[in-house]
């Protein structure tokens, strides 16, 4: 008892635990020593009191997960897209509403493999993982800079891999069929989108926010601005003269946006009567852009300008398919085919473009 009380004094000096609380402390925790632990009583009761004042400490300074996520969405919506918004609000109700039990954990509290645990049953496809990993490590460094955690819990887990599908760029027979019924009086406020989507490789949600102003008919370039690309960066995609001459009939006076009201379901509308109905492929237009422009020009620095990516390996491992536009091409050249398509689809002179911005490229 003699050495309790003079251990009790020692470790709790200048607290206000009294002596006989703290000898029970001690006992209890002496009582609770794992079997493999191989520290002496006295050094193995400092760990556990300086533990313990540590976790006290930060329990003050944190907050529950929940808590810190709302403070975080709102410091991300002063400067965030509402597409980016929506994105994270979305991840998290899923982790909140498979896990209620995780709105009172404290931030710092949440292990690394309880993460991983969470994650991979919220979000099973490894495409969606690795988005909802991303959007809680950017949660957690927002834990750090507010000192609500003394680590990042998502940094050891890592991203899942994911293997590309090889996507098939359209042969122009298929092209010339959308253009042909992108024409027509029942889809011709689509037209110039499908165009736009076609002839310059820009992404579909990118379009959905384009604007007539956007585009420049003298310098023969579309501005996607910062606030409306994917990558948050503002480009200028270079404007070949088959498009050029596409989108000219097309604007109508008054008009804003480049794509009408309900875009997506007439979007949709369209390739069902082009024949695509349930076998349509995301992104396919853009991949079949990228590879059709690689094949011609042999210039992916420029492509890489003109699609917004960061760098060329993107480019080189999914969207440039020049093996298999060669295979399309059968007998005739690319060149010829892309002509034949134009000609058939845009009723040009005899004097026509080959589709890409290249003024010294004619055919009779």
């Amino acid at each position: 008892m003699q050495n309790d009380i003079k251990t009790a004094i020692y470790l709790f000096k200048g607290t206000n635990v009294n002596i006989l609380d703290a000898v029970r402390i001690l006992r209890g925790a002496i009582d609770l020593k794992p079997s493999n632990c191989s520290d002496d009583n006295i050094p193995y009761l400092i760990k556990v009191v300086n533990l313990g004042i540590s976790a006290v400490k930060r329990g003050i300074k944190s907050k529950p997960i929940y808590e810190a996520y709302h403070a975080y969405f709102e410091e991300k919506s002063a400067n965030l897209k509402q597409t980016s918004l929506r994105d994270i609000k979305t991840i998290a109700n899923r982790i909140f509403r498979k896990n209620p039990a995780l709105k009172e954990r404290f931030a710092g509290d949440i292990s690394s493999e309880e993460w991983l645990k969470i994650l991979n049953c919220v979000f099973p496809l490894p495409n969606q993982f690795n988005k909802a990993r991303t959007m809680v490590h950017a949660l957690y460094s927002f834990c750090l800079k507010m000192r609500w955690s003394e680590e990042n819990s998502i940094s050891p887990i890592s991203k899942k891999k994911i293997l590309e599908k090889e996507i098939t760029p359209l042969g122009v027979d298929k092209v010339q069929k959308l253009l042909s019924v992108g024409k027509t009086k029942k889809h011709g406020e689509s037209a110039a989108a499908l165009g736009i989507m076609l002839w310059t490789g820009m992404r579909p949600n990118e379009v959905s926010r384009l604007k007539w102003e956007d585009i420049d008919f003298s310098e023969e370039v579309i501005t996607v601005k910062k606030e409306n690309s994917k990558t948050g960066g503002a480009r200028q995609i270079e404007m070949c003269p088959v498009l050029k001459k596409w989108l000219h009939p097309l604007r109508k006076e008054g008009e804003i946006k480049i794509c009408p009201k309900d875009w997506l379901r007439k979007w949709k509308r369209l390739r069902d009567d082009a024949g695509f109905k349930h076998i349509w492929v995301n992104d396919v237009l853009r991949h079949t852009y990228a590879s059709y422009f690689a094949k011609r020009y042999r210039d992916l620095p420029r492509l890489q300008l003109n699609m917004g990516h960061r760098d060329l390996s993107l480019l080189r491992s999914i969207y440039v398919n020049i093996r298999r536009i060669t295979a399309i091409a059968h007998e005739l050249s690319l060149i010829d085919n892309l002509i034949l398509c134009l000609r058939l689809t845009l009723s040009l002179s005899p004097r026509i473009y080959t589709g890409f911005n290249d003024n010294s490229i004619y055919t009779q």
